[in-house]
């Protein structure tokens, strides 16, 4: 299984690669955070105050075991694939 390889990210940044209106994020991300998936912070930097998101270990275990899950229903759909190919 691929580990996940980032584990912070800015409002702005998950905003663009989702393309997504910015209400519709903060609404979801608010659920994620009262869940205890993500934490969601303020930070002042050098050049403005940036919203930083930040997954939890909770989170992380269940995007992990959500990929295993995946994993395995692929697996199970190229067997069956190979199965009726024969």
């Amino acid at each position: 299984m691929k580990k996940l390889d980032k584990d912070k990210i800015t409002f702005t940044e998950l905003l663009k690669s989702l393309d997504i209106p910015k209400s519709s994020l903060y609404y979801h991300l608010k659920i994620l955070e009262e869940n205890e998936l993500i934490t969601i912070r303020d930070v002042i930097t050098i050049t403005r105050p940036r919203t930083i998101i930040q997954i939890t270990p909770k989170g992380r275990l269940i995007i992990e075991k959500y990929i295993e899950l995946l994993e395995k229903i692929q697996k199970k759909k190229k067997r069956n694939m190979k199965s009726y190919k024969n």
